[in-house]
């Protein structure tokens, strides 16, 4: 990327989304290809790249939200991503070395700067909820999760992000679905969400957050379902070939 493009990138406030940014966002989180219209500043018009800008609309649309959050929710003096380029270093951080505890990305994003505990743990969860789609705050700081009752598991200090990432989705076998002689046909043709929904009169609710796919609700038959596909395919394309697709971690990697 040229120079006059970098520049471009870091002058671009979180304030400010537009199309503009969103290759370079592709670019952090699945290495996709930038063309020279890409930099930031610059309505990109090849047809590559609007293609997959608008076959992930729907994720756009969540980072824009969760951007739009952070920024209402902080003060520009005391916020600690200031850009967008801010927040894609934070993620690449977190690409670049997996080990990362969650004290020592507080480092790198803080920069040195003297900032509150709250400030940086809001940057933080950010920078996961943008690469993941998880929300790894703390209890407390999430009341919707609070009023449903739903238990989550807290990226801690001093817990290595890959180590977080597997207490988070666990590898686990199940003796019908993981058994390599079933024939689960008859079943996925039965598990359609208009059959659910007119037999067992089941409520299907959205979810941004992946840990939330499939979670039931016995109480008011609610089960949510993750929808944002176009995302899910980006992160499998990662794992295409990949020793052990399994392993959350192999989606994450630089």
């Amino acid at each position: 990327m040229s120079q006059m493009n970098n520049s471009a990138i870091a002058l671009v406030p979180l304030e400010r989304v537009d199309n503009s940014i969103f290759p370079r966002l592709g670019h952090v989180l699945w290495s996709w290809p930038l063309c020279a219209g890409c930099g930031f500043g610059q309505q990109c018009s090849d047809a590559t790249c609007a293609a997959r800008v608008k076959r992930l609309r729907r994720f756009f649309q969540f980072y824009t939200a969760v951007v739009e959050a952070y920024v209402n929710e902080s003060s520009e003096t005391s916020r600690v991503l200031k850009t967008h380029e801010d927040l894609y270093n934070a993620v690449l951080a977190l690409k670049g070395d997996p080990e990362m505890t969650r004290i020592a990305l507080s480092n790198t994003v803080s920069q040195g700067k003297a900032s509150s505990p709250s400030d940086i743990e809001a940057a933080t969860t950010l920078a996961v909820k943008v690469l993941l789609m998880v929300d790894c705050s703390a209890l407390h700081q999430s009341s919707n999760r609070l009023k449903k009752g739903i238990s989550k598991v807290h990226w801690k200090d001093d817990v290595p992000f890959n180590q977080y990432l597997r207490d988070l989705f666990p590898v686990q076998t199940n003796p019908i679905f993981s058994s390599a002689g079933s024939d689960l046909s008859p079943v996925k043709s039965e598990l359609r969400a208009t059959k659910l929904k007119k037999h067992l009169h089941i409520t299907l609710q959205a979810t941004h957050d992946v840990r939330n796919h499939l979670r039931f609700d016995r109480k008011n038959n609610v089960l949510e379902v993750f929808h944002y596909t176009a995302f899910l395919k980006e992160q499998l394309k990662l794992t295409k070939g990949k020793e052990d697709p399994s392993d959350p971690m192999t989606s994450i990697k630089v």
